[in-house]
């Protein structure tokens, strides 16, 4: 079910930016993604890693059943999360209020998107992470998948079709329509299907120690969502070039099929290297290494020559022309993206050791190189520039990661 509901999500947000480039211009393509990535990247703090630490307390609650303390779990973070959320929305509006009587960061309309849909977007998915717990896969899934793209495809559409002209404010309203809809199924759902459990209360556990708790899940997270919309963010705040970041997002979402395909697969990698972990066997890990790595430069190749043969093609569909330095800048970003698809697991290698400092470390390195790169070769060469400083500080994350891995557990990449 991920992986159909992964692809389909692929298909229908490739979708829904073609139609912006073409319908909109590459500019407000460009706004548009700078929005949801900044928001995507709060969505890390203002959660506090809960939308990934939830799955695994409750699921051990459950299985203690423990009733009472299940229940006070889930209240208190369907309070408390949505309200150190909204603290620090209303925070950034202040704060950015003030800096904007001197200078212009960010354009207000993108300001005000960038808070409401990371509040919007905590409450939902937190909530659709407690309903996964509970069995509601297929919706809790669907929601941010289907549900969101689709809706927005849908409005957009109809907006176009009926007043033949859309603007970025539309736009920006029209994704956050989508995304409130999808928080109102997900309480009905909640009500209907998880508030009927468990109707008293009849203890309390401690509750300060459950805030913090998803921390360590955010670290790493937060290091490679800003890697990965380096690119965009800065060719917005820093050089105030919408277009360019609009045509380097177009390479970005053409290869993320890549990307969307090795976070499929990851879950079942880590399952395997989890059990051989647990039978400590060092050499059995080195034969699933080779393996997961064989495997992976198949399907890296075969991404890599299809990409590069259907990249004009893709490129047509947003309207954009055709150029060597476009094709050569797709070719970096498919590079960069099959490094991690081949290499990418050994991130999961130094979670299951307990070497969480060094992928920290890493990751650390590549965001800097990258950020540095970008600021450096942007004024020169463009989206090739960004393009360029996306595949570098991948290629040396990877030289880092398969030396920590053999250095501390004497295993190669």
């Amino acid at each position: 079910m991920l992986a159909v509901l992964s692809i389909a999500n692929y298909f229908l947000y490739t979708l829904l930016t073609i139609l912006i480039s073409r319908w909109m211009g590459t500019a407000v393509l460009g706004y548009f993604l700078f929005t949801v990535s900044i928001a995507n990247i709060s969505l890390v703090i203002t959660s506090l890693g809960k939308n990934k630490a939830v799955l695994n307390e409750l699921t051990q609650l459950i299985k203690a059943q423990k009733s009472a303390t299940e229940k006070t779990y889930i209240h208190f973070h369907l309070w408390a999360i949505p309200a150190f959320s909204l603290l620090l929305c209303v925070g950034a509006l202040v704060i950015f209020a003030i800096l904007d009587l001197r200078f212009s960061i960010i354009k207000s309309n993108l300001l005000l998107g960038i808070c409401y849909y990371t509040f919007i977007m905590t409450v939902t998915i937190l909530t659709c992470r407690i309903l996964l717990v509970y069995g509601y896969k297929g919706f809790s899934i669907a929601i941010d998948r289907i549900i969101v793209p689709g809706i927005s495809l849908t409005l957009l559409t109809l907006l176009f079709f009926t007043y033949h002209k859309i603007n970025l404010n539309d736009l920006l309203i029209i994704y956050g329509i989508s995304w409130t809809i999808c928080f109102f199924l997900s309480l009905i759902m909640y009500f209907f299907k998880i508030e009927k459990l468990n109707k008293s209360i009849k203890k309390k556990d401690t509750q300060e120690r459950w805030l913090f708790s998803g921390s360590k899940y955010m670290i790493a997270t937060l290091l490679f969502l800003i890697y990965h919309n380096a690119g965009i963010i800065i060719l917005i705040i820093v050089f105030n070039s919408a277009h360019d970041a609009g045509v380097y997002s177009t390479l970005f979402y053409i290869v993320k099929v890549i990307y969307i395909f090795q976070i499929i697969s990851s879950a079942v990698i880590a399952t395997k290297l989890s059990k051989i972990k647990q039978f400590n066997k060092l050499k059995g890990m080195q034969m699933a290494f080779n393996k997961i790595i064989a495997y992976y430069k198949k399907v890296a190749i075969a991404f890599f020559l299809l990409i590069a043969a259907l990249g004009y093609t893709i490129l047509s569909w947003y309207g954009i022309p055709y150029s060597n330095e476009l094709f050569i800048g797709l070719l970096l970003m498919v590079g960069g993206n099959c490094l991690f698809l081949v290499y990418g697991f050994g991130g999961y290698v130094l979670q299951y050791y307990d070497l969480k400092k060094h992928l920290y470390k890493n990751y650390g390195i590549m965001l800097g190189l990258s950020i540095i790169m970008n600021l450096v070769l942007i004024p020169y060469l463009g989206v090739l520039g960004a393009s360029i400083a996306f595949f570098l500080p991948m290629l040396v994350m990877v030289k880092l990661q398969s030396h920590t891995i053999f250095k501390n557990l004497q295993l190669k990449l």
